[in-house]
């Protein structure tokens, strides 16, 4: 990822350090990368649901394969 489309996103998360640190995790997976440099020149706040739906989701998966090992 760019540094600029990953500086935009940053700053779209500023004040909400679990989603920012989600985020950075996040920008590590090659499959995703088209999807950040699409969604950067969104409004902050969009972008900041948008990373906190990806969040909501993965957890939930997370939950669901803990269950699903016991």
């Amino acid at each position: 990822m760019l540094v600029n489309q990953y500086q935009q996103i940053t700053e779209a998360l500023e004040g909400n350090e679990e989603l920012l640190i989600f985020f950075h995790e996040l920008s590590k997976r090659n499959n995703l990368i088209l999807f950040f440099q699409k969604i950067k020149d969104l409004e902050p706040k969009t972008i900041k649901n948008i990373i906190l739906t990806i969040k909501i989701v993965e957890d939930e998966e997370e939950k669901y394969r803990r269950r699903s090992v016991i």
